[in-house]
């Protein structure tokens, strides 16, 4: 448990300020760059935020190999997808999370 119950509704209002936070400011942030350094500027940012990432994860994160090969045999193809159906519902929170959970409005 990530968070004590008796935290839910603190924990829920800042989830909803932050989300609220980012849907107002998001768009004026915007505004501000593409005003002051134009659309070549935005592409600049986009481009030194992505070599930033490749860089960090090039050089700082391990990725270990595994060596012990595993072999399986050939299942059908639905047999994976029954078996994802199959864990929805024994854990059927998930199952709600995934398909009742209100969607963000794409701005």
């Amino acid at each position: 448990m990530l968070i004590p119950k008796d935290k839910y509704e603190k924990a829920s209002g800042m989830d909803s300020f932050s989300r609220n936070l980012v849907t107002v400011s998001s768009p004026m942030l915007a505004a501000v760059i593409l005003s002051t350094f134009g659309m070549g500027g935005i592409i600049l940012i986009d481009l030194i935020s992505f070599l930033f990432a490749v860089i960090v994860l090039i050089f700082f994160i391990p990725i270990k190999e595994e060596r012990a090969v595993s072999v399986k045999k050939k299942e059908p193809f639905f047999a994976g997808f029954q078996e994802g159906i199959d864990f929805l519902k024994k854990h059927k929170i998930l199952f709600y999370n995934r398909t009742m959970e209100r969607k963000e409005p794409n701005c």
